[in-house]
């Protein structure tokens, strides 16, 4: 079976894979968040510090 983003953001049209990183998502239109956080391995962009760790994980 494939992996579903199933929470999509009704600003943006983002998908997610959890009600919980559309909801940390959702308060960047809330409060103007526009903060990056940036991969040092990679340069990825992130929106949070916890999208960032998460995505550290595939670096290991």
């Amino acid at each position: 079976m494939g992996f579903f983003k199933k929470f999509e953001c009704g600003y943006c049209g983002m998908k997610f894979k959890s009600e919980n990183d559309l909801t940390e998502h959702g308060r960047m239109h809330l409060y103007g968040h526009h903060e990056h956080f940036t991969c040092v391995t990679c340069g990825a962009l992130f929106h949070s510090k916890s999208e960032l760790a998460q995505h550290g994980k595939n670096h290991k």
